[in-house]
C-alpha cells in the first residue's frame, strides 16, 4: 500500500490525479502482485528457505531504491508522443511500481511456507499471517497518508520502505554470512541515499509536498510580463503580478471581476466567499478593489494558504479570512444562511474536479448561504464535443436555482475562423452564473462600459446553449451518483490530440 500511494504521488506532478491515474496505478500494482504471488507459490514448493527469502527481500529493497532514478523518466514519457495519454500513464505507473510490488508479491508465499510448520494448524497459521499482512497494510496506509508523505516526502518514504525491506532481509539472513552481505549492502545503499544521495533524486519537482499536492512556485514570462505561478501537481492554478493586485491574467477571473462590479453596483460593503484560494489572485483583487468588503476564502490545503501569503503578495492587513478546510465541510461547520452576496467557485480543473462540490446537495447548501439577491458563480472546464460534465452540471444547478446562465471569454472567439464554433472544439473555461433571476447581457455591457471596463465575458444565448449541449439526457449529479470523472474522461483522453 505504501508503494501504491507513493506511485500516485510521483505521477501527480505530470499527470494529475484523475481517474486514469488511479486506475492505472492500482491496476499495475495488483497485476505485479498477482504475478509475484503466482511465481512465489511455485518457488516456495521447490526452494523454500530463508536463503531465497533473504534474496527476494533484498531485491525488493533495491527495486524501491531504483524507483527514484526511474521517476526521472516519467516527465520524458509524459512529453513524448508515444501512444495515447492513458497509455503513457499506465506505462509510467508500471515503470515505478512493477518491480517493487513484484518482489513483494514473491515474498508472500515464501513467508507462508516458512511460517506454517504444523499441518494440523494450517488454518490458524494462515489466518494469523493474513491478519499480520492486513495490519501492516493498514499501518502503512494510515501512516503514509496522514503523516509521512507530508513530513518526509514521497521519495524519502520510498527510501524508508526500501530500508524496511532491507532490514527484513538482514533479519532473515542471520547466520548466513554471504546472504547477510547482500542484505547489509542493500541496507547501506538505502542509508546512503537517504543521508547523502543525489539531492535531485530526493527533492523531485516539488518545492513543497503537502498532504494534498506537489506544490511549486515559479516565475513565468507571459507576453513579456513576469508573473508568479502556483503549480499544484501538474496544473497552474494561479498567475499573479506581484506589484499589481488589479491584474487578472485568466479570462474567467476577469469575468468574475466584471460580474462583481455589475452585481454590487455602487455598494462598497458586501460579503463574498471564494471556494478555492490557490495563489489568492482573485481574493486579493477583491480585497484591494473593495476594501470595505468582507472576503472569506475556503482553501482545503493550509500549506497552499501559507504559501499564498508568503510568495504571492497577499498582505495580512487585507480583509481576507481564510478557512482551511474542505468547502463542503465549511458549509456544514459554519452553516452560513443568507450571508453572502456572491459566492465564487474556483476549485475545478479539466482533470481534477471534487465531485462532492458538484452535487444537488452541495448547491442546496450554497443557495442557503446566499442572500435573497445573491449569485453563485463558478468556472467549469469541458469540451462539449466529447465531454458531458457541463451538461450535467447545468442540469443539476437548474434544480436549485431559478436562473442558470453560461458566459465565455469573448477574446477566445477571435482565435477561430468561425466564432460560432467556439464551443465544442477544445476544452474551454466557462463561467456559470446561478441566481434568482437571469442577467440582462445588454444591461451588463452598458453598465460595465459606463464604469470604464471593457467586458470580457460573452453570454451564450439559451437557444445556442441548448443546441451545443444537445445529445444524451444529462446526468443529475447527487451525493449518491456523481460520475464526474467519467464525464470528463474523454477530455483527458483527447488532451494531447
Amino acid at each position: 500500500m505504501v508503494i501504491e500511494i507513493s506511485v500516485l504521488r510521483l505521477l501527480a506532478p505530470y499527470f494529475g490525479t484523475s481517474l486514469y491515474v488511479w486506475a492505472a496505478s492500482i491496476g499495475v500494482v495488483l497485476t505485479a502482485l498477482t504475478i509475484g504471488h503466482a511465481l512465489g507459490a511455485r518457488l516456495s514448493d521447490r526452494w523454500a528457505g530463508r536463503s531465497l527469502l533473504t534474496l527476494i527481500l533484498a531485491l525488493a529493497a533495491l527495486a524501491c531504491f531504483l524507483s527514484l532514478p526511474l521517476a526521472e523518466l516519467v516527465p520524458v514519457l509524459r512529453s513524448s508522443r508515444f501512444g495515447s495519454l492513458p497509455l503513457r500513464v499506465t506505462l509510467s505507473a508500471a515503470l515505478l511500481a512493477c518491480l517493487p510490488t513484484f518482489f513483494c508479491g514473491l515474498a508472500g508465499p515464501l513467508l507462508a511456507r516458512l511460517f506454517i510448520t504444523d499441518s494440523r494448524r494450517v488454518g490458524t497459521s494462515a489466518g494469523r499471517l493474513s491478519a499480520a499482512a492486513a495490519v501492516g497494510a493498514i499501518v502503512g496506509t494510515l501512516s503514509s497518508g496522514l503523516i509521512l508523505i507530508e513530513t518526509v516526502g514521497t521519495r524519502r518514504l520510498l527510501l524508508v520502505t526500501g530500508l524496511a525491506l532491507a532490514l527484513g532481509a538482514s533479519v532473515t539472513a542471520r547466520g548466513l554470512w554471504w546472504r547477510q552481505g547482500v542484505a547489509l549492502s542493500s541496507l547501506a545503499l538505502g542509508l546512503w541515499l537517504l543521508g547523502a544521495g543525489p539531492s535531485r533524486l530526493l527533492q523531485g519537482p516539488c518545492m513543497v509536498e503537502s498532504a494534498y499536492y506537489c506544490i511549486r512556485v515559479v516565475d513565468r514570462t507571459v507576453e513579456d510580463d513576469t508573473l508568479r505561478a502556483l503549480v499544484l501537481d501538474n496544473l497552474v492554478h494561479s498567475l499573479t503580478r506581484l506589484g499589481d493586485p488589479s491584474h487578472l491574467e485568466y479570462g474567467y477571473e476577469r469575468i468574475f471581476a466584471d460580474l462583481t462590479a455589475y452585481l454590487v453596483g455602487s455598494r462598497q460593503q458586501f460579503a463574498v466567499l471564494v471556494i478555492g484560494g490557490g495563489g489568492y489572485t482573485f481574493p486579493r483583487y477583491l480585497a484591494t478593489t473593495y476594501p470595505a468588503s468582507r472576503v472569506d476564502v475556503v482553501e482545503i490545503d493550509p500549506t497552499v494558504a501559507r504559501l499564498a501569503y508568503q510568495f504571492f503578495g497577499v498582505s495580512q492587513d487585507l480583509p481576507i479570512r481564510t478557512f482551511t478546510r474542505d468547502a463542503r465541510q465549511f458549509f456544514l461547520d459554519e452553516r452560513p444562511v443568507n450571508t453572502y452576496d456572491l459566492i465564487f467557485g474556483d476549485a475545478f480543473s479539466d482533470l481534477t474536479v471534487p465531485y462532492h462540490l458538484t452535487t444537488y446537495e452541495f448547491h442546496t447548501l450554497v443557495r442557503q448561504g446566499l442572500t435573497t439577491d445573491g449569485y453563485y458563480v463558478a468556472n467549469v472546464i469541458d469540451d462539449l464535443q466529447v465531454g458531458g460534465f457541463l451538461r450535467a452540471y447545468l442540469a443539476t444547478l437548474r434544480e436549485v436555482f431559478p436562473s442558470v446562465q453560461v458566459f465565455y471569454d469573448r477574446r477566445l472567439a477571435n482565435r477561430y475562423l468561425n466564432p460560432t464554433q467556439i464551443l465544442g472544439r477544445t476544452p474551454l473555461t466557462y463561467v456559470v452564473v446561478a441566481g434568482p433571476r437571469p442577467l440582462d447581457p445588454h444591461d451588463l455591457e452598458t453598465r460595465l462600459t459606463a464604469l470604464g471596463r471593457q467586458p470580457t465575458g460573452a453570454l451564450l444565448s439559451a437557444d445556442r446553449l441548448a443546441r451545443l449541449t444537445a445529445g444524451a439526457t444529462p446526468h443529475r449529479l447527487t451525493d449518491d451518483y456523481a460520475p464526474v470523472e467519467n464525464l470528463l474522461a474523454p477530455v483527458f483522453r483527447r488532451r494531447d490530440d
